[in-house]
């Protein structure tokens, strides 16, 4: 029996079984990291936790060459462009990049780009808006720093030039995430940006 390319219910519902997990992931992570560092700890580190429980989650399964639970869930199967074998574990590895950690850090890059455009103090950590203030590690630090330095080569004008562009691009990345789910509807062929980058599509093995 040839397979079948997934449906959009399929999707849809392998999302949201996956998405089921991983909250469920998260949570019993952060609960460890308050029961063994304390509130405090959590609270400076929950955003990484998420990350690394996502990372965890599909370096298990989708990184590995396994389907994760929710496409075990519908019955479908990942496979690379030729719809004849399954994707490479650069094509895996891609998606699990883009998927998880990529969100994560143009957040964070951008949050602290117009923190510094707009002359924030902010020494002790990126402040989000509804967020609370979370320290910097060594490698955010770095990186901080690096775009404090290219900040101060500009001048007072440039600065107020570039703070528009730095919200223009934060709505720019919403309304693309928005888009792409809309020609999901249309088309029915992509349902995560992450998964259009790496060319990943699905077939139905039910």
């Amino acid at each position: 029996m040839p397979l079948l390319p997934a449906n959009q219910s399929q999707l849809i519902r392998a999302s949201q079984k996956d998405e089921l997990y991983r909250s469920l992931l998260r949570n019993n992570a952060s609960q460890a990291v308050q029961t063994l560092a304390g509130s405090k700890r959590w609270l400076d580190w929950r955003k990484e936790i998420e990350v690394l429980s996502d990372l965890a989650y599909f370096g298990l399964t989708t990184f590995s060459g396994y389907q994760t639970l929710g496409e075990e869930y519908v019955g479908i199967i990942q496979v690379d462009p030729t719809k004849r074998q399954i994707p490479s574990w650069i094509r895996r590895g891609l998606f699990v990049l883009c998927h998880t950690f990529l969100p994560y850090l143009l957040d964070k890059v951008l949050v602290c780009l117009e923190n510094e455009l707009d002359g924030r103090d902010n020494s002790f950590g990126v402040i989000s808006r509804g967020q609370a203030v979370s320290r910097p590690c060594r490698l955010e630090s770095g990186w901080r720093s690096w775009i404090r330095k290219l900040v101060g080569l500009l001048s007072e004008r440039q600065k107020k030039a570039c703070l528009p562009a730095v919200f223009v691009l934060q709505q720019g990345l919403i309304l693309l995430h928005r888009l792409h789910v809309a020609l999901f509807y249309i088309s029915g062929s992509f349902y995560h940006l992450s998964k259009r980058l790496a060319a990943i599509r699905y077939v139905s093995h039910i």
